[in-house]
């Protein structure tokens, strides 16, 4: 164990953490850090995490705030900590958890680190994480990525929609997916727009993908519970995971009775 602790040096949690100026992604990180180091990782395993946590902060640098007011890094560190509560303890989901945006928000930047590779710019972003990720973070990303080519940015608001659940279903073709997608679920109804308008279509995007994700936790449990740890762990973990779902759906629901009538329009 001592050789192995020192060929893979402990990550500089303190040093990451403290490299944070906004209030708010520190606290993110802080709390990120702090379940990591309960997970008692192999130090290997550890280092993979902690390099990708740092990756996916200096990829998210100098983007806008999201609708909510914070940093993009801030929803999702927040991703993953809601797993790491939860009692993931697979790298390969915490690193997926990681990226679970990237190449939607920024294809060219990945694909431009990969020039070399086949295929368009989301190809590209993907093959570069195969590459620089151990383990199944690329397939997992892959699956996590809700691509737009096809849905003008004009389409009517039920094309969107319909557009976004198809997305949802396959992402819960993967299991590991499936988790991602439903903590970026919670997350997204936690913190929604204060705009009354983009907040209930967010609202009305999410109780729809509430309840297809309700169905696929069901269809995926065993799967699930393997990956939770198994055993009681992972019967809990899926309890735990159902009742935030379905927290979170009420929360659109009652959300999006509040709203004036002129957001629905």
């Amino acid at each position: 164990m001592e050789a192995r602790v020192a060929e893979h040096p402990s990550f500089a949690w303190d040093a990451w953490v403290d490299s944070c100026e906004d209030a708010y992604a520190k606290r993110a990180r802080q709390e990120f850090a702090q379940l990591i180091k309960k997970t008692r990782l192999h130090p290997k395993e550890e280092w993979r995490v902690g390099k990708a946590a740092d990756f996916a902060q200096r990829l998210y640098d100098d983007s806008d705030n999201r609708n909510d007011g914070t940093k993009p890094i801030v929803h999702i560190l927040r991703v993953a900590n809601k797993l790491l509560s939860l009692g993931i303890r697979d790298a390969d989901t915490i690193i997926a958890a990681l990226f679970h945006d990237v190449v939607e928000d920024h294809p060219e930047k990945l694909a431009g680190l990969n020039p070399r590779a086949a295929g368009d710019t989301h190809a590209k972003a993907i093959d570069w994480i195969h590459d620089k990720c151990d383990g199944d973070v690329a397939d997992i990303v892959a699956h996590t990525t809700h691509r737009k080519d096809d849905i003008p940015r004009d389409a009517p608001r039920p094309l969107k929609i319909s557009k976004y659940l198809e997305y949802v279903r396959t992402v819960a073709d993967h299991p590991q997916a499936l988790l991602i997608k439903i903590a970026d679920v919670i997350d997204n109804i936690t913190f929604p727009s204060p705009d009354p308008r983009q907040r209930d279509y967010s609202m009305e995007k999410y109780l729809g993908s509430t309840k297809i994700l309700l169905e696929e936790l069901n269809t995926h449990s065993k799967e699930l519970v393997k990956l939770s740890g198994g055993g009681v762990a992972g019967a809990l973990f899926i309890l735990k995971i159902r009742f935030e779902l379905m927290v979170a759906h009420r929360k659109a629901a009652l959300s999006r009775a509040l709203m004036p009538k002129f957001a629905h329009a």
